[in-house]
C-alpha cells in the first residue's frame, strides 16, 4: 500500500516538475526578462527541484515490481515510465560528457553566425554558450537514442505485453534514433567547406540531405507509422507498456517538423 501510495505522489509531482521546468526554462531564456539574478535563482530552484524528484524516483523504483511482474498494464507503464524518468536524468549526464569530449577533440564547424544574437559575438563570450544551439540540438538528438537503447536492450526482452508490429515500432523509433545520430555528430562537426574540390561541391548537398533527414523525414515517418497503428483495430496498443513512450516520441517528432518549418 505505501509503494501504491508513493507511486500517486510521484507521478503528481512528475508533472508539478514537468510544467515548472517549463516556467523556468522560459524565464531563463526570455529576452523580456532582464534580471539576470532572478534567471539564475529560478533555473537553481528546478536544477533543485528535479534532484529531488529523481532521488524519490529511484527510491521508489527500488521498491517496486519490474513492469513484467506488475498485475497489470496500468501500473507496468507507469513504473516503465518512472524507469525512464530516471535514464532521462543519466542520458542528459552522459549527452553533455559526450558533446563535451567531442568539442574538447574535434571543432565544431557548424557555422553559428546565423543562431546567436550581434551582442553575443563578441570575444568575451564563452565559446560554449555561442554554441549553445548546436548542443542542444545535439542533446535532442542523443537523450532520445540513449532511452531507445535502454528500452530495446535493457527491458524489451523481459517485457510480455508486447507482440508483432509494437515490437518493430519500438526497433523502427531504435532505428530512426540511430540514423538522427549519426547524421547531428556529422552536421556538426564534419568541415563542410574544407577539403578536397569535390567534397567542397558536393558537401553542400549531403549538408542539406542530411537536414532534411533529421527535421523532416525522420519525423514525418514516424508519425505516420504511429498513426497507422494506432487507425487500426486489430493491433492492441494498449497492450503494451511502451506507449506512453510512444506517445512522446510521437508529440517530441510534430514538435521538430513545426520547429523546421516556422
Amino acid at each position: 500500500m505505501d509503494a501504491e501510495k508513493g507511486l500517486k505522489t510521484v507521478r503528481e509531482l512528475l508533472i508539478i516538475l514537468h510544467l515548472f521546468l517549463v516556467i523556468t526554462n522560459f524565464i531563463m531564456y526570455s529576452d523580456k526578462i532582464k534580471a539576470d539574478g532572478f534567471k539564475y535563482t529560478s533555473t537553481f530552484a528546478g536544477m533543485m527541484f528535479y534532484q529531488y524528484i529523481i532521488l524519490s524516483v529511484a527510491q521508489l523504483i527500488f521498491v517496486l515490481p519490474r513492469p513484467e511482474l506488475c498485475r497489470n498494464i496500468a501500473t507496468a507503464s507507469t513504473v516503465l515510465w518512472l524507469m525512464i524518468e530516471l535514464v532521462v536524468w543519466f542520458a542528459i549526464i552522459i549527452s553533455n560528457v559526450t558533446y563535451l569530449f567531442l568539442r574538447s577533440q574535434i571543432k565544431v564547424y557548424l557555422e553559428v553566425d546565423n543562431f546567436i544574437e550581434e551582442t553575443l559575438k563578441l570575444p568575451q563570450i564563452d565559446y560554449l554558450i555561442a554554441t549553445r544551439p548546436i548542443g542542444f540540438s545535439f542533446h535532442t538528438e542523443m537523450v532520445p537514442f540513449l532511452i531507445s537503447n535502454f528500452l530495446y536492450f535493457g527491458s524489451k526482452h523481459q517485457v510480455v505485453t508486447m507482440t508483432g508490429i509494437l515490437d518493430k515500432q519500438l526497433e523502427v523509433i531504435l532505428f530512426s534514433n540511430y540514423i538522427s545520430v549519426i547524421c547531428t555528430i556529422t552536421l556538426i562537426f564534419i568541415p563542410w567547406k574544407q577539403g578536397p574540390k569535390k567534397w567542397v561541391k558536393y558537401a553542400p548537398y549531403l549538408f542539406f540531405f542530411m537536414m532534411i533527414t533529421v527535421f523532416t523525414i525522420i519525423p514525418i515517418a514516424n508519425i505516420v507509422f504511429a498513426v497507422a497503428l494506432w487507425a487500426i483495430p486489430q493491433i492492441p496498443n494498449k497492450s503494451s507498456v511502451y506507449e506512453s513512450w510512444v506517445l512522446f516520441y510521437f508529440i517530441v517528432n510534430i514538435s521538430r517538423v513545426v520547429s523546421f518549418f516556422t
